[in-house]
């Protein structure tokens, strides 16, 4: 996949939608095929837990609020770009309590289950969980490790910034989307529509090809992999 930053990716789906390039287009057009674009993006990137969107986080807990004591920066969707969330080594991601559980009832220091904060616990949408019990405590060989989706610092804000999704995906949605809004050419919208649906569905299909690991104990440290019946 190439990418290319906010600005250019503007201006390429002016060329695609064959507008006259200058300050008329500008006026009326520029900045409402950028929210097309950002507009594409948000949707393309929850579509999947892309790996090139993913990383992994350590934090320390602060033992009596739950919380982390640090931050998780660039999650733009909170809580919804958490994939998993583990204690220490255990191979097992955390169970998010259940809503009909009592969570005063969970006593002792040990993480058990994960909690999504809602606006007012979380207005910046920065710790995104908390862990029960609220006295959990982590260490530096235990901490609580973080699978989350994140976008580039100043993603749409600086044009400059590379938006980090396929050049033909995000430009065919755009001026197919821009140009379903203006209704003027329905055999253009569907020339992009064709095109943006053609080549995300590519990208998904190479991207649910790749072998994936489901069961970690299928890895033997030993390098014993294979087992033959004996007579």
């Amino acid at each position: 996949m190439a990418f290319l930053s906010y600005a250019s990716l503007i201006q390429a789906t002016i060329r695609a939608l064959r507008m006259v390039a200058g300050p008329s287009t500008q006026l009326y057009a520029e900045d409402a095929i950028g929210d097309k674009v950002r507009e594409v993006y948000e949707t393309v990137r929850m579509e999947r837990w892309w790996d090139h969107l993913m990383r992994w986080e350590n934090h320390q807990l602060d033992g009596t609020t739950g919380k982390i004591v640090g931050t998780i920066a660039n999650a733009s969707q909170g809580w919804q770009d958490v994939q998993f969330v583990y204690y220490g080594v255990n191979p097992r991601p955390m169970d998010q309590l259940s809503m009909i559980e009592n969570p005063y009832r969970i006593n002792g220091t040990t993480p058990r289950f994960i909690e999504p904060l809602n606006v007012v616990d979380d207005p910046e949408r920065n710790k995104l969980f908390r862990i029960w019990p609220l006295t959990s405590v982590t260490t530096v060989d235990k901490p609580i490790r973080v699978r989350v989706r994140v976008d580039p610092p100043d993603l749409f804000t600086v044009p400059s910034v590379v938006v980090p999704f396929d050049e033909w995906v995000l430009i065919n949605g755009a001026a197919f989307k821009y140009s379903a809004t203006d209704a003027a050419n329905a055999a253009q919208t569907a020339e992009h529509q064709a095109a943006f649906e053609t080549r995300l569905a590519q990208i998904i299909r190479r991207f649910d090809s790749a072998v994936i690991v489901l069961d970690p104990r299928r890895t033997n440290p030993n390098g014993i992999d294979e087992w033959w019946e004996t007579r």
